[in-house]
């Protein structure tokens, strides 16, 4: 006997064998039994959720001689067999891909008009509707107005955006859901239990699960695609990952170990590892990125990470701002390391540059056991030294000749953020993502100062929070402005960034940027022998790129 692919043999065929989309079943079987059925319906939703199979439940249902009182078909008439094998006058599915022009519309439109073989209805599905043409749309339109009595119109799509507002508006809407992972990990054991497969765990049936992505399809082409490798239908953790093209655990949690410690001999040999083992690279950054998204929201109260790929005492020295921010850059990197030339050497160098993340934006100073309160003794200190200049004799006489007094420096907000970047890098830099919210009042005992973040930038908010951090800041203003100091935060919305007209450090800095090389732009747009080489050549400028430098 011929093999049938899994999603095939446990394609639904009455109401309730679907899942995740009970709002469209029960609503579609409601309307079978009161005998309100529409002219037109438009079921919506991504591959592999059960728009087109929906679709032929609801024909045989509206088409069946023996109707069950739970309004499923029978499956046993002529009419429901004829639709199974494809071979009914009265039931037609086209598919809008291959059809997409207004000839094709047209001869259906003919078709309309004629009665049905037997039955009170004839059903026309339309798959991938969006596909058709405007001008398929238009010749159709007339017919979704006022359809004959006897037609039924079933669109599926998994792009509504594409259809024309003329055609939404004459159809009965069903937005199907992405199937949860556990209605999908049910679905599995089901279809387990019943071809008498046997999974080592739940953890791998959880973890095909989501590889599914929300698609019974998409999910069950997987199941055979595992079961490909395995010749006594046993599977085992080798075996999915092998299957699915993902990484090893054990490799994996070698690399999130090297990436959250900052060990990055444990990241390079832990990816040359995965390299061997001819993973796809954009699964395994994804594999990365789900770990470490779990790792978040695994966070309780507490700040405790959950986590069974990383050892706990690992992370005894991780904030929740530093998972954060290695989450985010990562995000952004992998992107770029994926669309670049060498995909393999900029994936291991993100790597790299995330494990030396400390080196990098929070440099040591020379002395590396120096201690914090160290370094504010020695920068009093350099403040007290007084430089000699030469010493002349006149006369016998010795003058002292003292270097001229160091300018001052304004107490400003702008040049405390330039002082900070000489002590803490890395704080200076978040602190650039903020903004005072009032003007500085040296004139007070104790300087308060409160800095403003948007909610769009609120990992800067956690970072700079940081007690330790927060620490190191108000030890810098005293520092500077030589007062006791007081640093707090508040988060803004868009609502109040308007309202007190905000704007961070960073985005003044780079419109100052963006000015002046508009203004340069402008300038070369009005040097005169432009103006004449375009006229000369009958053309306009179309770009300006400046150069950096």
């Amino acid at each position: 006997m011929t093999y049938q692919v899994l999603a095939r043999k446990w394609r639904p065929r009455v109401y309730q064998d679907v899942i995740g989309q009970e709002h469209v079943t029960r609503t579609l079987q409601n309307s079978v039994l009161k005998k309100q059925i529409g002219h037109a319906y438009l079921l919506t939703g991504t591959r592999g959720v059960g728009k087109t199979t929906i679709a032929r439940i609801f024909a045989k249902s509206i088409r069946c001689e023996n109707l069950q009182e739970n309004a499923n078909p029978c499956l046993e008439c002529p009419s429901c067999k004829a639709i199974d094998e494809n071979t009914s006058l009265d039931y037609i599915e086209i598919d809008g891909a291959s059809n997409t022009g207004v000839d094709n519309i047209r001869e259906l439109i003919d078709n309309v008009q004629y009665l049905p073989s037997n039955g009170e209805h004839k059903v026309y599905v339309i798959d991938e509707v969006h596909m058709l043409s405007v001008n398929a749309f238009n010749a159709l339109l007339k017919t979704l107005e006022e359809p004959p009595a006897h037609v039924v119109f079933i669109f599926a799509t998994t792009d509504p955006q594409k259809l024309l507002g003329t055609v939404l508006s004459r159809v009965q809407r069903f937005d199907f859901k992405s199937v949860d992972i556990e209605t999908l990990s049910s679905h599995i054991t089901k279809i387990a239990k019943e071809e008498s497969i046997q999974f080592d765990s739940p953890k791998l049936i959880q973890e095909l699960a989501k590889h599914g992505k929300g698609s019974v399809r998409d999910t069950l082409s997987l199941m055979d695609q595992v079961m490909s490798l395995s010749l006594d239908k046993k599977i085992n953790e080798d075996i999915l990952l092998m299957s699915l093209g993902l990484a090893k655990t054990q490799s994996l949690s070698g690399l999130l170990s090297g990436i959250l410690v900052g060990d990055k001999e444990t990241c390079v040999k832990a990816f040359k590892n995965v390299l061997q083992e001819n993973v796809d690279l954009e699964k395994f950054i994804l594999q990365i990125l789900d770990s470490l998204f779990d790792m978040i929201e695994s966070l309780d109260a507490s700040n405790n990470i959950e986590t069974n790929l990383v050892d706990k005492k690992l992370l005894d020295s991780l904030s929740v701002s530093e998972l954060l921010w290695v989450y985010e850059v990562l995000a952004k990197d992998f992107e770029w390391a994926l669309k670049s030339l060498d995909p393999e050497k900029s994936i291991m160098f993100t790597l790299i540059k995330v494990a030396l993340r400390e080196q990098i934006i929070n440099p040591a100073p020379a002395n590396i056991n120096k201690t914090t309160e160290a370094v504010h003794q020695e920068f009093k200190q350099q403040e007290e030294i007084v430089q000699e200049d030469e010493i002349e004799e006149v006369e016998a006489v010795e003058e002292v000749i003292l270097e001229a007094p160091k300018p001052v420096v304004a107490k400003t907000w702008e040049n405390f953020i330039a002082y900070a970047m000489t002590q803490f890098k890395a704080i200076a830099s978040n602190l650039e993502r903020g903004n005072l919210l009032h003007e500085l009042n040296l004139d007070t005992d104790v300087l308060n100062i409160e800095m403003g973040i948007s909610e769009s930038d609120k990992i800067f908010h956690e970072y700079l929070g940081a007690p330790e951090n927060k620490e190191k800041i108000i030890m810098m203003l005293q520092d500077f402005f030589k007062k006791e100091s007081s640093f707090r935060m508040t988060l803004l919305d868009e609502e109040q960034k308007e309202k007190k007209n905000f704007s961070s450090i960073a985005d003044i800095d780079e419109k100052k940027i963006q000015d002046k090389q508009d203004e340069r732009k402008e300038t070369i747009l009005n040097n005169k022998h432009i103006l004449e080489a375009q006229k000369l050549f009958d053309t306009k400028i179309d770009k300006i790129i400046i150069n950096k430098d």
